[in-house]
């Protein structure tokens, strides 16, 4: 779930939609629209035009003068006159809600809290099984199914590791998260998940993203490695 900062007029490469088919190529809509709604369910925009980039990208021209929190994004495409909706949370980040320079989780109001899983944390927060999460299953029968081997490597926006190779703990049949407390500064970051599912298998990779917030420095760390 991306941060978008409070008070912006979104631009281009920030809230987006790419559009591709089966075959990785990108597709042209008839049109885009969004919608976005706050955690209570009432809309703060309905159904207004996407602004087209290029073939199969457009992006949301959205002022973003509301109160910290979630939100879900409903972007409404048109292709070949058929339409669908696909969902997308945000959390939109307004530094104020937040004290300067807080002892403890505790000392933050709670609507300024992202709810569980919503993959949007504060910095300290220890995760639990339904948070940073990844599900195997027998690809013919469908059924929870454990793998060889799984590993997970937390990465910052430009790739460069926060946190190194590190064995996932399982929860149940086929079902393994990160089990780590969080920590470092505002911004995006990534779950690098390399498993096998079988023995001498190649190994296979797969990433999450995921964002967060350090109360205690709201800018975003520059992308470079330290």
């Amino acid at each position: 779930m991306p941060l978008i900062y409070k008070d912006l007029e979104l631009s281009r490469n920030d809230l987006t939609i790419s559009l591709i088919n089966a075959q990785g190529l990108p597709v042209a809509a008839d049109y885009v629209n969004y919608s976005i709604k706050n955690n209570l369910g009432v809309y703060v925009a309905n159904n207004l035009p996407a602004i087209y980039q290029e073939i199969g990208k457009y992006y949301a021209p959205w002022n973003s003068t509301y109160p910290n929190g979630a939100y879900l994004v409903e972007w409404s495409v048109s292709i070949n006159g058929s339409v669908r909706v696909f969902p997308e949370n945000i959390f939109l980040l307004d530094k104020y809600a937040y004290p300067c320079s807080p002892s403890s989780p505790l000392g933050i109001p709670v609507n300024s809290i992202p709810p569980e899983g919503s993959k949007t944390f504060l910095s300290g927060s220890a995760l639990g099984p339904q948070d940073l999460k990844i599900v195997f299953r027998d690809a013919v029968t469908g059924l929870l199914k454990n793998p060889y081997s799984l590993y997970y490597s937390i990465l910052k926006c430009n790739g460069c590791a926060e946190a190194g190779k590190t064995e996932a703990t399982q929860f149940g049949t086929g079902q393994f998260y990160v089990n780590r407390t969080l920590k470092g500064k505002t911004g995006n970051y990534a779950v690098k998940w390399e498993y096998q599912t079988v023995i001498n298998e190649p190994v296979n990779v797969k990433y999450d993203y995921f964002s967060l917030i350090c109360p205690r420095n709201l800018e975003s760390y520059e992308c470079k490695c330290d």
